[in-house]
């Protein structure tokens, strides 16, 4: 059974913002440095396959497809050219194309299209990354927010509309992990979070054009990890708020939701990176009120490996490989 199917989740709360982050600071060390992905692929309704995502030992980004269960189609292979962080990736409207993110070696933020395993060559955006990025897919299918950690602490973004990058825009805050982003459709907004100073999981809504929705606020739970967003609820997320799925202090995985009067759901496992969730696009999100949800959730177990997560079946299996 779905365990999102019994969260109450209460309504955004409003919280004391983080100071923003000086420039010219010493960059800081993030808690999680590993970084791994996995996207959805589904051509047409139903048909829904996996691709998974690591940086390996050689620094290249390495790719493996999976069945809709979640068991590997194929092995692992690289595509090329070579990164300085494990990837993220979020599918494109045909939902047979990923676009990939990375930091570059130089500590920039590059892009790629991925389909098939095959891959276009890298598109440099500028910036001065010290995480890996984050990338989500607005419910509108065009709208792409790319967030990252600068060298200040705080989050720094691009968005993609109209098949265009934007400036870089500054939302501040000083976090301890790399960001993590997604979307809340039918409010025009992406929500963006991260572990903060205190070890606490901070959040804030940024609209779909840019500009800050909410101030930073602090949830109750404490994590060791880059965190994975998603909201439930469907056509009200604004009503429900974002869920959280992160490491523990006790390096399991875990996710709740903001607000919610129950503890975080404990998913086990021992985890040596913070987690991804399979990330439909738009607002189809971790929801249980029938719509689309994220189902596979991956993160690097104790031997260095992908472990993959089953939500809906409550299983951990190993994907195998190195994630570095």
């Amino acid at each position: 059974m779905n365990p999102t199917m019994s969260l109450t989740i209460a309504a955004l709360a409003a919280s004391t913002a983080i100071a923003a982050p000086a420039h010219g600071t010493v960059p800081p060390v993030d808690v999680s440095p590993v970084k791994v992905s996995i996207g959805r692929i589904e051509p047409s309704p139903g048909a829904v396959s996996y691709r998974t995502y690591v940086r390996g030992r050689d620094g290249r980004i390495w790719t493996r497809s999976l069945a809709g269960t979640g068991a590997p189609t194929g092995g692992w292979s690289p595509l090329p050219g070579t990164v300085s962080t494990g990837p993220d990736v979020v599918p494109y409207a045909n939902r047979q194309t990923h676009l990939l993110a990375a930091r570059s070696t130089r500590g920039t933020l590059v892009l790629r299209d991925v389909r098939g395993g095959v891959a276009t060559p890298w598109l440099d955006l500028g910036g001065s990354l010290t995480s890996a990025p984050s990338l989500a897919l607005y419910a509108d299918d065009t709208t792409i927010a790319a967030v990252v950690r600068g060298t200040d602490g705080g989050v720094w973004v691009r968005i993609r509309r109209g098949g265009v990058w934007q400036r870089w825009l500054n939302l501040g805050g000083k976090l301890s992990s790399a960001p993590d982003v997604t979307g809340l459709g039918g409010v025009d907004q992406f929500v963006i979070s991260g572990r903060g100073r205190n070890g606490q999981i901070w959040y804030r809504t940024m609209m779909v054009w840019g500009a800050p929705a909410a101030p930073w606020a602090e949830t109750q739970f404490a994590t060791t990890s880059a965190v994975g967003t998603s909201s439930i609820g469907g056509g009200i997320p604004s009503a429900v708020g974002p869920v959280f799925v992160f490491r523990g202090a006790d390096n399991a995985l875990y996710y709740g939701a903001r607000g919610a009067p129950v503890d975080p759901y404990h998913l086990g496992g021992q985890l040596t990176s913070g987690p991804d969730r399979d990330s439909p696009g738009g607002s189809k999100s971790l929801q249980g009120d029938g719509g689309e949800f994220t189902r596979m959730i991956v993160a690097r177990d104790a031997n260095n490996a992908l472990a993959l997560y089953d939500l809906i079946a409550g299983t951990w299996s190993s994907l195998g490989g190195v994630a570095t």
